[in-house]
């Protein structure tokens, strides 16, 4: 998740099974509606990192790399 939400940046971050800061997290969302509109935007301009090229060269970097440490090829 982090690698798409930045705390207070695009999101909240909030730790698993902790239902009182998602509660907390929630509730800023839901009566700050300039919050909203800000984290929107800032999510949009991040949004070119996941394009769908930049999307498959990572998944296919990652396969040579996984490939590699199998084989033992580097």
């Amino acid at each position: 998740a982090t690698d798409v939400i930045e705390n207070n940046f695009n999101g909240y971050i909030v730790p698993v099974d902790d239902a009182n800061s998602l509660a907390k997290a929630l509730s800023t969302l839901c009566f700050n509606k300039e919050l909203r509109r800000e984290f929107g935007k800032n999510s949009l301009s991040l949004s070119g990192n996941f394009s769908t090229e930049i999307m498959v060269d990572r998944i296919e970097n990652m396969y040579k790399i996984l490939c590699a440490e199998q084989t033992g090829v580097s």
